[in-house]
């Protein structure tokens, strides 16, 4: 695998979470074996790091905030 990473990756429930720079967030298993378990399309560029609080992750893209969680 293969991308630009701005941000630091965070952990959040048992997964790391890394925002690559041309907008997919990579989820990682956070068990110490490496597996990519996702990648998601954030539809916009994005460098910064993701924050987590109450169980809902924020990211900031290029043009907007985005909520993620339940």
């Amino acid at each position: 695998r293969s991308g630009r990473f701005f941000g630091s990756p965070i952990a959040a429930g048992s997964n790391i979470f890394c925002a690559e720079s041309k907008g997919k967030m990579i989820v990682l298993r956070g068990d110490g074996k490496f597996e990519v378990l996702a990648e998601n399309d954030l539809g916009e560029k994005c460098n910064t790091t993701p924050a987590v609080a109450n169980g809902v992750m924020y990211v900031r893209t290029y043009e907007h905030l985005m909520a993620i969680g339940k």
